[in-house]
């Protein structure tokens, strides 16, 4: 069977940040599907695919898999799940799109660099990279899924996305339920940037990532860490709750 690529990219209100991303990709605009699970469903001029899901916000796992459904239907073989706001330096999506044509199983990754890659994003370097960068494609447990290349048929085995995860976690869910000691293949010789985040996430972000901490918790952790989470997410929401009623 021949290799067929496809890059998908959840988009939400990121106009701002899109025409970087798809500058970077270095293929036919055919193969590339944006499913836009905006409120206000944005509108391009550009050739590539504009999927518009429910004219609401779905949350990462459930706008990918409407994208990947939808690929596979087409005969896509492959696929590049790239976040809006990440792009990859000049050259380097070609050589992932060849790499990625040998992987059987598990998933690839590049190396994540902050805007301009102007350096590896600290939290990054500091949890997978403490003791050393690779110099060649190396296999690890886990990584942060802004961009994860991956066999549709693969996916598929693992039931795609947990569509409990409406944001954060579910790319680390995904390489747990994948049963591989070292899930991700990492490709220091690819590097894609992947812009700032605010120093301080808003409240209704920060909650969204206490109830995926707690969900992973419930799936892959023990009752006692389950419980520990679960008395600190309702600490927080209730603080959440008088905070803003205070301000």
């Amino acid at each position: 069977m021949s290799t067929k690529v496809a890059v998908l990219i959840p988009y939400y209100n990121g106009k701002e940040v899109i025409d970087k991303c798809l500058d970077s990709l270095d293929c036919d605009k055919q193969d590339i599907w944006l499913i836009d699970n905006s409120e206000q469903p944005d509108t391009f001029e550009a050739q590539f695919h504009h999927i518009v899901t429910e004219h609401k916000r779905l949350g990462f796992s459930k706008t990918v898999n409407i994208g990947l459904r939808k690929i596979r239907e087409l005969g896509y073989t492959h696929v590049i799940i790239l976040n809006q706001d990440a792009y990859f330096k000049s050259g380097h999506f070609l050589r992932f799109c060849k790499e990625l044509e040998n992987l059987e199983k598990g998933f690839l990754c590049p190396l994540l660099y902050t805007e301009e890659f102007k350096e590896l994003i600290p939290f990054v370097k500091q949890r997978y990279f403490e003791s050393h960068i690779p110099s060649k494609n190396e296999y690890i447990s886990d990584y942060v899924g802004v961009v994860i290349g991956s066999r549709l048929e693969y996916l598929k085995k693992l039931g795609d996305f947990d569509e409990q995860f409406f944001m954060y976690f579910e790319e680390n869910d995904l390489f747990r339920r994948s049963k591989l000691k070292k899930p991700v293949l990492i490709m220091p010789n690819v590097h894609v940037a992947h812009k700032n985040k605010a120093s301080k996430m808003e409240q209704d972000l920060l909650m969204q990532f206490y109830k995926s901490e707690l969900y992973f918790e419930k799936k892959h952790g023990t009752c006692a860490g389950y419980m520990k989470k679960r008395f600190l997410y309702f600490m927080r929401k209730i603080w959440f709750s008088i905070s803003g009623k205070n301000k």
